[in-house]
């Protein structure tokens, strides 16, 4: 796939990639989790997506890159 920006460390990020969060300006819950990259063409942007199980219950969210000061691609 078309790398399409680069993390905090310079390697190259494509949808589908994994990335982690290590830093962000207003949610500090993002921090340390792993995340895929997503691409919604309806809005024209790219996205993180989590999916994570609490009380036995599968839980997905989907959130834009706005607030994300650092990250960095799982390898």
């Amino acid at each position: 796939m078309t790398p399409i920006f680069k993390d905090s460390y310079g390697n190259e990020v494509c949808v589908g990639d994994t990335i982690i969060i290590e830093a962000h300006y207003s949610f500090q819950h993002m921090k340390g989790k792993e995340y895929i990259v997503t691409w919604d063409e309806k809005h024209g942007m790219y996205k993180h997506k989590i999916t994570e199980v609490r009380r036995g219950k599968s839980f997905t969210s989907e959130d834009n890159f706005y607030g994300v000061a650092r990250f960095k691609k799982v390898e």
